[in-house]
């Protein structure tokens, strides 16, 4: 048919999206057994709903959604915090000279952890899963400049809270706290 898009198959959703998805859902979980559940339930929906899938070059932003979904049915469940990598983390601001080295592991892990959703899902989805502002926008449901915006306060709270020079003040409110 002239016009008409062309299609993405199941098979080519797993095979192009399957690890990048298994990283978001592991650095969202924390844990291997359930970032595994997560990606099999949303492959699961989306061979089911594969004619929904409108423009494949969203297809990573299609598949977010729907593990969003998935995790929001299950209930977000507290879970070990030792088995993120600290290497991967402090990756979120690139180029910072030695932080890995001026950084205790567990308080990377601790302050990532803190983070609402609303701000660690789009860092993680921009500097682990490397997605534009449209893509992030487009999984998340808000408009870009949400998502700009929930970057920056993200970025803002990690740099307070984890370099040296900014750890003097331990009792800054959080940067959406204002927030209503």
């Amino acid at each position: 048919m002239a016009g008409q898009k062309s299609r993405i198959t199941a098979q080519a959703l797993v095979e192009n999206y399957l690890h990048s998805l298994y990283r978001y859902a592991y650095r969202l979980t924390s844990s291997a057994v359930d970032a595994e559940d997560l990606v099999q339930e949303t492959f699961l929906i989306a061979a089911e709903k594969i004619d929904q899938l409108r423009e494949p070059d969203l297809a990573m932003a299609w598949l977010i959604k729907i593990l969003r979904s998935c995790r929001a049915r299950q209930g977000r469940r507290v879970l070990p915090i030792s088995t993120v990598d600290v290497e991967d983390i402090a990756r979120v601001e690139p180029g910072m000279p030695g932080i890995t080295d001026e950084i205790d592991r567990d308080r990377v892990i601790a302050v990532m952890d803190s983070l609402p959703d609303e701000f660690r899902e789009p860092l993680l989805l921009f500097y682990f899963e490397e997605m534009r502002y449209r893509e992030i926008a487009e999984a998340l449901g808000v408009p870009i400049g949400t998502v700009m915006s929930r970057i920056a306060r993200g970025k803002a709270f990690l740099r307070d809270r984890l370099l040296p020079e900014h750890a003097i003040e331990q009792d800054q409110p959080e940067p959406w706290a204002d927030r209503k």
